[in-house]
């Protein structure tokens, strides 16, 4: 029903699988669209950017003295976008995605503010577990999957 991806190698590798059509809506940055013109839908997939929480990134950025976590203006704030829609679309269900390291980052305080703002702000009841991909992709890719089951 509806794909957001910014990045332009991603979106054509997208495009590529999985051809435009009148049915289903394709926007390149979720910042710029207004949720209510996000179609109606009871279960939601999103993966935000990791950069921002991942080991790597955040040692790399601390040696560049750049900001990380939310603090990252241009990726780690896209988790309030998910969260805006989420709060008008109000879906049956969602799975979110990111590295575990997001369950550490910043003494686990990021973490902490994504479950308050699943469970005590948007009302859903929120079931999380860190899964290693190298049973679907050829290496080791451990992220965090928060599952949401139904809102409360």
């Amino acid at each position: 029903m509806f794909t957001s991806e910014w990045n332009a190698f991603s979106q054509k590798t997208y495009l590529a699988n999985f051809p435009h059509d009148t049915d289903h809506v394709f926007v390149r940055d979720i910042i710029r669209i207004d949720e209510n013109d996000v179609p109606n839908h009871d279960i939601l997939l999103a993966g935000f950017p990791c950069q921002p929480f991942s080991i790597g990134c955040v040692s790399k950025k601390n040696a560049l003295e750049r900001p990380h976590g939310f603090e990252c203006a241009t990726q780690g704030t896209l988790f309030i976008d998910v969260a805006r829609i989420i709060a008008v679309k109000q879906p049956k269900a969602f799975m979110l995605e990111n590295v575990k390291n997001l369950h550490s980052h910043d003494k686990g305080n990021i973490f902490k503010v994504i479950l308050q703002t699943l469970r005590d702000e948007l009302g859903y009841e929120v079931h999380y577990k860190v899964i290693d991909g190298q049973r679907f992709v050829p290496q080791h890719r451990e992220r965090i999957i928060r599952a949401i089951c139904a809102a409360l």
